[in-house]
């Protein structure tokens, strides 16, 4: 009850009021009444004639009348029903009357058209309620509603609207009334509330737009989840021609969950890029749930195929640059073991030169040249192929394999390292390649007219001929020798980098979904667009330089057919036709049986021949595996049958060579399957690691065996021998020596001994038994 004289107006609408029967004034307190009372939207059920007397004659109660028997007056009371849109307005004074009202649900503006300012408050309509300030927010999008008016936020972060059931959702917002929620769109869950959104996506469903609805993940590669699409590890995609900026701002928006999502980045209108398989999917990790994905650590570019900063390349591998000292021991390493290797050759050759057979030098050339072609072989093979996954074993592995290649341009990789402008791409490959053969050509035929232009000189001012001198001769042997040496370890190589340039060697990948942006790029360098004038200018000197790839075995041939030719002549008896070849020549045909002259000129044509079809159309396309296989075969066959090589053991190696090449191929076209053992996998590293050491095993494991037999064969000899001589001391042979050179003198006569001790050469023996 109200103790003053009288209130104009009396304001309690919107609580919970279920009855008004008691009179508003006290008794002992005479009233003039209350002008208006304003007591809507209370779930009033009763009211009494005693309350209704407390209203001034003519004057107005505004009620929610659902329910209610509103008595009869004995004068005039306007009573005024409103129904639930109902906005109640009111007209205040005062600044901090009209800020309270913001607060409970109301909208104030400032009345200028009155004397006196005043400020008309309204309360929020359905469908929208009153955030504290001067308006009224309509309920978001979404599983949203409101039917009552006048609502304002009673709690922080919580919207003062109803949900709708499960599955439903406004379309656009400001609902004001649960039969304004209609059923989510395909493709979201229908079993849960929508939430500010057209409900979520089923799973591997995605969505363009955040109150749209959902469609199913469109291709292998892409994983759909929280309504956004991101890229699967393995896969790539390049947003050069897609908005990524507004793509990623739509996905951030959609993982607000909360009513302050941006409505201005509820879609995305743009295209996807396309997504395509990585060529090695542990390059392309994609695990940092970004929009672009990423590279594995090591890796960047295109197809995540290019090292990065302070990493170097290695048979498709990114390794990491090692520290200066050990690049610098590794180097020095090398060096040495190569000098060591070749003093131990020329230490060799010179004291069996005057051995009948072969030298050491032709046997080590001959088996050097077997494990060259193997591993130059394997090496391009593994640089050409798209492979899905290598065992971490293999990468190790690899980069010591590499050094066997003879690569002239992994001479740069990792200098590359300390001095990051001098970077390795396919065309200062093919600079390298064609420099390094023309500098190999021009030496000795620059040497060769400087020396000619010395003899012409010498003869006419002493009247001899210099160039008959033996020293000028042998010289000159191998001044030919270095060359044609040089040109037989790099031709695979250089081959390699000028067929790589070719046009069928580019490859399209489409960049977005419509397939309105492409690009081609080099196969085996995807930083190199074959689209530029650069490449085409590069692509024309390629097929200007291919007269190289059939000009080098082309001169072999010629030069071994013209010192063949007078082997007719030759006594049938003589057990080699090498000796007509000269000495600078003969390392290509000295390991061959004389029928079969020609053989590698068919090896040159095999390293080529097995990489043209990979190189220029990759491993992707069936056409191309089956043939590169099938000249794996061809060849593998051809050596079984024929047979060409003098040694035995040679020709096995090559054989062993030859079905370790067909095997790594054969093994690629395998696919290996998620679903693998741990076995499984681990026995395919094993194989593969064998099948590309089981050349060196065999080639050093033989000569290991014998210096471990001769080894044992000389302690066992010398000790032999020593217990004889030892005796024939005691029995009084030793004369005036010195006892020590009396021993060594009576061991290298002693018969048996000299025989069976495998360190005495022929030579040593010839000449004892000269000299007896």
């Amino acid at each position: 009850m109200l103790s003053l004289t009288s209130v104009e107006f009396l304001y309690i609408f919107q609580n919970q009021i279920t009855s008004l029967t008691n009179s508003l004034y006290l008794e002992d307190h005479p009233s003039n009444g209350t002008a208006v009372i304003a007591a809507e939207f209370n779930p009033t059920r009763q009211i009494s004639v005693e309350f209704l007397q407390g209203i001034k004659e003519n004057g107005q109660i505004t009620l929610s009348c659902d329910g209610i028997h509103i008595p009869m007056m004995p004068y005039n009371v306007n009573v005024t029903c409103v129904q639930a849109t109902f906005q109640t307005k009111l007209i205040v004074k005062e600044p901090h009357e009209s800020d309270g009202l913001e607060q409970r649900g109301f909208y104030c503006i400032q009345n200028n058209h009155s004397l006196f300012r005043t400020y008309i408050c309204e309360a929020c309509p359905q469908g929208s309620y009153a955030p504290g300030r001067d308006e009224c927010i309509p309920c978001p999008i979404g599983g949203f509603y409101q039917d009552e008016v006048g609502q304002f936020k009673r709690r922080p972060n919580v919207i003062p609207c109803k949900k709708c059931n499960n599955g439903t959702f406004v379309a656009n917002g400001g609902g004001t009334g649960a039969l304004d929620c209609q059923v989510c769109p395909e493709g979201t869950n229908k079993s849960t509330h929508a939430g500010y959104r057209a409900c979520f996506c089923l799973e591997n469903y995605f969505r363009r737009d955040r109150f749209g609805g959902c469609k199913l993940c469109p291709r292998a590669g892409l994983r759909c989840s929280n309504d956004f699409v991101t890229i699967e590890p393995g896969f790539y995609w390049n947003w050069t021609f897609a908005n990524i900026t507004e793509y990623r701002l739509f996905v951030d928006n959609l993982k607000t969950c909360e009513y302050s999502f941006n409505e201005n980045t509820t879609s995305y209108s743009g295209s996807f890029p396309y997504v395509h398989p990585c060529r090695q999917t542990f390059k392309c990790d994609n695990k940092n749930d970004t929009i672009e994905g990423n590279c594995h650590r090591g890796y960047r570019g295109f197809m995540c195929t290019e090292c990065a900063e302070r990493y170097f390349p290695v048979l498709n591998f990114c390794h990491v640059c090692p520290q200066t000292w050990v690049f610098a021991l590794e180097v020095v390493l090398v060096l040495v073991l190569c000098a060591c290797l070749l003093g131990y050759l020329i230490y060799t050759y010179n004291r069996q030169r005057l051995e009948e057979g072969r030298s050491i030098v032709d046997v080590t050339l001959a088996r050097g040249k077997i494990v060259l072609g193997f591993y130059q072989v394997m090496g391009e093979f593994w640089d050409s192929l798209d492979v899905n996954y290598w065992p971490e074993v293999f990468k190790r592995l690899s980069n010591w394999l590499v050094l066997l290649q003879f690569n002239i341009s992994n001479i740069f990789i990792k200098p590359s390292c300390f001095f990051p402008k001098v970077s390795l791409n396919a065309y200062s490959e093919f600079l390298i390649g064609i420099t390094v053969t023309s500098v190999v050509v021009l030496v000795p035929a620059i040497a060769i007219c400087f020396r000619k232009i010395r003899a012409t000189y010498i003869q006419r001012q002493f009247s001899n001929n210099a160039s008959s001198h033996p020293r000028f001769i042998f010289k000159q042997d191998r001044l030919w020798l270095a060359t044609l040496l040089t040109l037989y370890i790099t031709y695979p190589s250089t081959c390699y980098s000028i067929i790589t340039l070719y046009s069928p060697a580019c490859q399209s990948f489409a960049l977005d979904d419509d397939m309105r942006h492409n690009v081609t790029l080099l196969r085996s360098d995807l930083t190199i667009n074959c689209n530029t004038r650069t490449h085409r200018n590069y692509e024309i000197a390629a097929y200007f330089s291919s007269v190289y790839i059939v000009a080098f075995p082309g001169v072999l041939f010629y030069l071994l057919r013209k010192y063949q030719k007078p082997q007719s002549s030759v006594d049938q008896t003589s057990t080699s036709s090498s000796s007509l070849y000269p000495q600078w020549l003969r390392f290509l045909c000295e390991n061959y049986k004389d029928q079969y002259w020609y053989w590698e000129i068919v090896e040159l044509t095999r390293k080529v021949s097995q990489m043209y079809i990979l190189i220029l159309f990759g491993w992707g396309s069936s056409l191309s595996i089956f043939i590169t296989v099938l000249l794996a075969v061809i060849f593998l066959t051809l050596h079984a049958s024929f047979s060409p090589m003098r040694d035995k053991f040679e020709q096995n190696l090559q054989l062993a060579s030859l079905s370790a090449i067909f095997l790594n191929m054969l093994m690629v076209t395998v696919p290996g399957y998620e679903t693998d053992s741990a076995f499984t996998k681990n026995a395919m590293s094993l194989i593969l690691v064998f099948l590309n050491i089981i050349v060196l095993c065999i080639t050093f494991g033989r000569p290991l065996l014998q210096l471990a037999k001769v080894i044992y064969t000389v302690i066992r000899v010398r000790r032999g021998c020593s217990r004889r001589i030892a005796e024939d001391s005691d029995s009084g042979r030793v004369g005036s020596l010195h006892p020590s050179h009396q021993q060594l003198s009576d061991y290298a006569d002693h018969q048996e001994c000299r025989e069976q001790d495998p360190l005495l050469t022929s030579t040593q023996r010839r000449f004892r038994e000269s000299m007896q």
